[in-house]
């Protein structure tokens, strides 16, 4: 880092000085990230379910409320309701990509490793 500092003496000339990071610093960070870490990379028990069916549940719930509203766009009286329909509409299609997207990417992840073998 250039610190610019003038000084007040002679013809007032700009003097420049370079704060220099001590050099083992950056070898030290290098080193301290190759040790190996002292907590276990294990994955938490909450994220050990079955990631499908988590999602496969929440596309159920999006679709009985989608439902709900569909039917709120029948009666006058429940607009909040059917005002939500669109949104919830958008949810779901949007979550069924997503989901046809990663099982479409896990089949071919797979495809790819059992080609290596």
């Amino acid at each position: 880092m250039i610190v610019e500092s003038i000084r007040d003496k002679g013809l007032g000339t700009l003097q420049t000085t370079h704060d220099t990071p001590d050099l083992s610093s950056d070898v030290d960070f290098f080193n301290s990230m190759m040790l190996p870490s002292p907590v276990a990379s294990t994955p938490s028990p909450a994220h050990s379910q079955n990631l499908l069916s988590e999602a496969t549940d929440t596309l159920n719930s999006l679709t009985h409320r989608m439902s709900r509203s569909l039917r709120a766009l029948a009666s006058k009286d429940k607009s909040i309701e059917a005002r939500k329909y669109p949104h919830q509409l958008s949810n779901a299609v949007l979550l069924q990509h997503m989901l046809t997207k990663c099982v479409g990417k896990t089949a071919q992840s797979i495809d790819k490793i059992s080609n290596l073998q």
